[in-house]
């Protein structure tokens, strides 16, 4: 009986860090799916980008996203939120692309995956179509907002006019748009070279909570005395 009452105790310690071992969820706000996300972020031009999607919890788990929402004008913000399993596995196919976008000088929002900042990509008011000794064209930002590329993940890479007519196209139909080459999302090339390792820590870290026990908690050895 006293054997079974430690494993009852400890199986009830477990049950209680699954949740505990979680951020704050009072301060933390649900996202049931994508169409809440207008209303939950402001702001234009923005770019909301998932940056990770991890769980806690051992035998009850919590799902969250994190989201980094990249203003044109002011400081990103980088948010934290709740959801179900079923838009967080959804989430996950879409580490690194871009979920909302707003800018409303060109009048636009969406909703379909796509790059990160595609919504200045054709913008006269960020930049310019550069034309190469090629014929080819390949997006510039103009000098005031050199920073995005690398704020944004895109490193040396820049759009052609080619892909965005395929952005363009990707949008207008909702139909989640990686690149033409797969340059972006969890597998691609763009994102793996060049996201800011400040914002991603080991590219894409799922959080456990046998990760979380080791980091903040200390749990006594099994004894073989019982």
């Amino acid at each position: 009986m006293k054997k079974f009452t430690y494993y009852l105790i400890l199986i009830l310690i477990f049950l209680g860090l699954s949740k505990s071992l979680a951020p704050i969820q009072q301060n933390i706000a649900y996202v049931q799916n994508e169409q809440v996300l207008p209303g939950m972020f402001i702001g234009s031009p923005l770019s909301l980008i998932v940056v990770d999607a991890f769980y806690t919890g051992l035998f009850i788990k919590t799902y969250y996203v994190k989201l980094l929402a990249f203003h044109a004008f002011k400081r990103s913000e980088i948010h934290v939120v709740r959801t179900n399993k079923a838009y967080w596995r959804t989430m996950q196919s879409y580490l690194g692309l871009a979920i909302f976008q707003r800018n409303d000088h060109a009048n636009s929002e969406n909703l379909t995956p796509s790059p990160p900042g595609a919504i200045f990509i054709g913008d006269p008011s960020f930049g310019t179509w550069e034309s190469l000794s090629d014929g080819q064209k390949i997006w510039t930002f103009f000098h005031a907002y050199r920073a995005f590329p690398n704020e944004l993940g895109w490193g040396q890479w820049r759009p052609t006019y080619e892909f965005y007519i395929k952005l363009k196209s990707h949008v207008d139909n909702e139909i989640p748009f990686y690149g033409p080459n797969n340059e972006f999302g969890p597998q691609g090339t763009v994102i793996a070279t060049n996201w800011p390792e400040h914002i991603v820590p080991g590219k894409y870290q799922r959080t456990t909570i046998k990760e979380y026990s080791k980091k903040f908690y200390w749990l006594p050895s099994w004894s073989r005395s019982l």
